[in-house]
């Protein structure tokens, strides 16, 4: 399960276009984490209510984190997993120079500095955290993410694992 609040996000994105909030970054500011971990949490209790386990897949936060983490100390079988971005990356790609930061557009969004990094240091070693997947999702630059340059909700969500570009944001 990709678990967010879409409901309440197109909400926010269509008051951002509304007020003509257009660049990459708000991408990310139209997506607060309260709204993933609340995706997660009702994605939980439906697996919790028909008595089966659930895997959450692509968990960007650590408010969606905690819901996972709670779930399983009341011994429901909650599972998650987190990408490399998630890991090495956050919200400041987004303010690259001429649209380069529709290249990051992702879902869910990457969020602000070091809160994902020293979470999930921790998580993955403690195990709250299962697995690490790439979610490999690559548009092209020119002829796709290029789309959205006056609305980013128009920009394509997905990009692919570059090792290089992860490694140069060490």
């Amino acid at each position: 399960m990709h678990a967010e609040n879409g409901i309440v996000i197109d909400e926010i994105v269509k008051r951002a276009q509304r007020e003509g909030k257009k660049e990459p970054k708000w991408h990310a500011l139209t997506r607060p984490t309260r709204m993933e971990a609340e995706g997660v949490h009702r994605a939980i209790s439906i697996a919790e209510v028909a008595g089966v386990p659930v895997y959450i897949v692509h968990l960007s936060s650590a408010d969606a984190l905690e819901q996972v983490v709670l779930a399983r100390d009341r011994g429901i079988h909650a599972f998650a997993e987190t990408c490399p971005q998630y890991l090495f990356l956050d919200q400041s790609y987004y303010d690259k120079p001429d649209f380069e930061g529709a290249k990051y557009v992702m879902t869910p969004a990457l969020e602000g500095k070091n809160i994902i990094k020293n979470t999930y240091g921790e998580d993955l070693k403690f195990g709250d955290l299962q697995a690490i997947s790439t979610d490999h999702c690559p548009f092209c630059f020119k002829e796709q993410k290029e789309l959205g340059r006056d609305d980013f909700a128009k920009i394509p969500n997905g990009c692919s694992w570059c090792r290089k570009s992860y490694e140069s944001s060490l």
